[in-house]
């Protein structure tokens, strides 16, 4: 959460745990906490944009123009100051500071204004899974060349990715040490903390859910599922 543009290390995000969990309030909180430099974008379609070069590129290249207006109130101030520097009205004047900016202090100031885009890519297991094979290999290639190869080289993008597997299960490319800004492991709340989170004891097992949780405070009752018995007696 801490994480700002200056220190953004490693362009790939990993959630891993079974469902209901907390990995999608994980990303919302995320997204709250960097929205004044780093925009949120919910990949709905990620076998397309990974399969369509094209496409890939397009998200790749294309967020130049965005700029990091910050809060409303942020905003309003920064429009205020442009209007006042660049009036050019019987006594305005520039900063000779300013004006005399050189190549490179102009980009790192356009640098510092840019917006940052993070891509949410949700339940991609068969995406990174580790016997991905044919268009799911070239998929995860591709992907992993947007995070840190040559397609995301000088883009301001990041990548969070969020699937119900083991990390054993997962590709050794997706994993390899240096490869990720965060890897964290979400998995049910112990009895301790539940207690803490719902104020009671009541409906808390070992170890409890965030979504089961939820359920619990709201009076809902979870879900049983039933599953029909399998079993066929001794082998012939």
């Amino acid at each position: 959460m801490t994480v700002k543009r200056e220190t953004a290390f490693g362009r790939l995000i990993m959630l891993n745990g079974p469902a209901g969990t907390g990995k999608t309030t994980i990303l919302r909180a995320l997204a709250h906490e960097w929205r004044r430099w780093c925009q949120v974008d919910c990949v709905l379609d990620p076998e397309a944009l990974f399969g369509d070069p094209e496409y890939l590129m397009e998200v790749a290249i294309g967020f130049d123009g965005d700029q990091d207006d910050g809060d409303q109130d942020d905003g309003d101030q920064d429009d205020g100051d442009r209007e006042a520097a660049g009036s050019g009205g019987p006594g305005s004047h520039h900063d000779d500071d300013a004006g005399d900016l050189g190549g490179e202090q102009a980009r790192e100031l356009d640098g510092a204004r840019r917006r940052w885009r993070l891509l949410v890519i949700e339940d991609c297991d068969e995406l990174i899974r580790g016997d991905t094979r044919g268009s799911s290999g070239q998929a995860l290639s591709r992907l992993l060349n947007l995070t840190d190869g040559l397609v995301g080289q000088g883009r301001d993008v990041l990548v969070a990715l969020t699937t119900n597997e083991e990390l054993v299960r997962l590709h050794p490319a997706i994993v390899r040490p240096g490869r990720c800004l965060a890897q964290v492991e979400v998995g049910a709340l112990p009895y301790d903390e539940a207690a803490a989170w719902l104020g009671t004891t009541d409906g808390i097992g070992p170890t409890t859910t965030l979504a089961e949780l939820f359920a619990l405070r709201d009076g809902r009752t979870p879900v049983q599922t039933t599953r029909p018995d399998t079993h066929s007696g001794l082998y012939l």
